[in-house]
């Protein structure tokens, strides 16, 4: 693969990092930091005349295994949180519907626990097939297909179903995902 074509597909996943790096930190700021770290990683790894045979999930797994590195120094060295940023958003109350569903929604997501929070992001947001999400995680389908399963089930559970049945949210039903089996 050429510079030009590996810089070319790497901003195509851009926009999809973060969306994934951003349901795994709950915060755009360090969201950014994420991407950035992992395609610092992956670009190292490039120039090496290393190749990669599924660039997108190799950009997911490094982002994954970025995430698991941060947190792991967090737990040892605690979190440095931007009071400035934090109370900004803190302080303004929503005023709109579609964003107290989007927050709720969020809220539900934060609760999971990361392996079932991980599944569904990269399944129902991302779009990715059973066998992508199990090459990022490192598990097996069965596996994967049990997160799932039981990551939907416990969000189903924590949202009322029938807030979001009978007004879906501009554009879809973001509720929609939970209903696949």
């Amino acid at each position: 693969m050429n510079r030009q074509h590996e810089q070319h597909d790497l901003q195509a996943h851009i926009r999809s990092l973060h969306r994934f790096a951003t349901g795994l930190t709950g915060n755009p700021v360090d969201a950014e930091d994420l991407v950035q770290e992992c395609l610092r990683r992956v670009l190292a790894h490039l120039k090496g005349d290393n190749s990669v045979t599924n660039l997108r999930a190799y950009l997911f797994r490094t982002l994954r295994n970025v995430h698991i590195d941060q947190c792991r120094k967090v737990k040892t060295r605690g979190y440095e949180m931007n009071a400035d940023a934090d109370v900004e958003f803190l302080s303004v109350p929503p005023s709109q519907e579609d964003r107290l569903r989007c927050m709720d929604i969020s809220s539900a997501l934060d609760s999971l626990p990361d392996s079932q929070r991980e599944v569904i992001l990269l399944s129902c947001l991302e779009g990715m097939t059973y066998e992508d999400v199990a090459e990022v995680t490192g598990n097996p389908i069965g596996t994967v297909r049990s997160r799932l399963h039981r990551g939907r089930a416990a969000l189903r559970e924590m949202l009322d179903p029938a807030q979001y049945d009978h007004e879906p949210m501009h554009g879809s039903n973001s509720v929609t995902m939970l209903r696949k089996a």
